[in-house]
């Protein structure tokens, strides 16, 4: 779905968009977590605390109840509905994009693709729906399964890691290298994920002695599954590609069509002629005058960016990206888990201070930013708004 949304976008504006995400994103699982986790456990021994004076059990952990207990201890029944609007927020966002992503993938690459090459911007749109109803069925299937599967969001976290890592290589390649085959992805993302449940088991058995649901979501089990299949995925995918290598130069993902141009034209055009009247007769002979607005849903696209514009956006993304997960993913988590660093008092301050600084920072990011870039499309709908409300007065003095 993100690259759904990247693909939509401007190039100019969508790295920037996916950098600020990618730093508010982190404060969800970071100044998020630690907040309502940290504050769990200092609540415990609190008699308003729901499981007073035992601890959270380690299937109400997995099932992802600190959070509501913290809260509820804090703000009372306020505090516990307020975490309920945040999941509830949450997951209708994720499944929303989930089904927007999977729908246009069916819709575009397959349906229109290879079912009905000459499928118009209304086929699409109705087979979109098809697909979007097909899809939340599916997906509360398997939701009821692993619930009664006794399968929880904790475990899903790990174990997912088996799963995704194996294609990260393959799908980054698929977009940046010339000489990717198809056998080379074939190859890459099977050989990845068969070595990657084999490692995680091998892990699972070494370490805790036997093979079970709850072993395999153990942190050394899913870490050394997911780091085998993203290695191994990369180095497979590549050597098979190297073998035979391709020759793309990308020339038709640069020629993406548009469907519905002639559609978009005869739009255009029945705006203008209908806007080019200065006066409508309506009713009884009343006349109102119109205005064109200054943005049209129908407008035309702005012109394609060119090849050194791209590539001078993607360097720059390129090289945050690198720096972000170098940070964020080695030089600070690494060296605390290796030397098994225990927090002293002025470190803990000073992760406290740094996660509410973060925490500002993504709000500023979700919340100010989108307002200030808008303003002057804020600006045109209030005015607009504002000169309705005028106008109704006097039409209702006429009547």
């Amino acid at each position: 779905m993100h690259s759904l949304y990247a693909i939509a976008s401007a190039p100019e504006s969508t790295s920037k968009a996916y950098m600020l995400g990618a730093l508010s994103w982190f404060a969800v699982p970071w100044a998020f977590a630690s907040c309502l986790g940290l504050a769990a456990r200092a609540l415990l021994s609190d008699p308003k605390f729901p499981t007073y004076p035992n601890p959270l059990s380690a299937a109400q952990t997995g099932a992802g109840l600190t959070a509501p207990a913290a809260a509820a201890v804090v703000r009372g029944k306020g505090g516990a509905v307020l975490i309920l609007l945040v999941i509830f927020m949450v997951v209708t966002s994720a499944l929303s994009a989930e089904l927007i992503g999977v729908s246009s993938l069916f819709a575009y690459d397959l349906y229109r693709t290879y079912y009905r090459p000459n499928a118009t911007g209304a086929d699409i749109v109705c087979v979109s729906h098809y697909f979007i109803c097909v899809w939340a069925v599916w997906c509360g299937a398997w939701a009821t399964i692993l619930n009664a599967a006794t399968i929880n969001l904790g475990w899903l976290f790990y174990v997912l890691g088996l799963v995704l890592s194996p294609i990260v290589f393959p799908i980054g390649l698929t977009v940046t290298w010339s000489k990717l085959t198809r056998a080379g992805i074939l190859c890459g993302t099977i050989t990845g994920t068969i070595l990657s449940m084999l490692a995680s088991m091998i892990t699972c058995w070494k370490i805790s002695g036997t093979i079970n649901v709850t072993n395999l979501a153990e942190p050394y089990s899913a870490v050394t599954g997911g780091l085998t299949g993203l290695i191994f995925s990369g180095l497979v995918t590549i050597s098979v590609s190297f073998a035979n290598p391709a020759n793309y130069e990308f020339a038709g993902t640069r020629a993406i069509a548009v469907y519905d141009d002639v559609e978009a034209e005869a739009t255009i055009a029945d705006s203008k002629s209908s806007s080019s009247d200065e006066n409508k007769e309506i009713d009884g002979g009343d006349s109102v005058e119109v205005r064109p607005v200054r943005a049209g849903v129908a407008e035309r696209p702005k012109a394609a960016v060119g090849r050194e514009e791209l590539m001078r956006v993607f360097k720059r993304a390129a090289w945050y990206c690198l720096a972000l997960t170098v940070i964020v993913g080695i030089i600070v988590p690494l060296p605390m888990f290796f030397t098994e660093y225990t927090f002293s008092k002025n470190f803990y301050k000073f992760w406290v201070a740094c996660t509410i600084i973060w925490a500002a920072t993504s709000g500023i990011f979700c919340i100010i930013m989108p307002v200030l870039e808008s303003r002057v499309e804020l600006g045109i709908i209030l005015d607009g708004a504002f000169r309705m409300l005028l106008r109704r007065p006097q039409e209702q003095s006429l009547e």
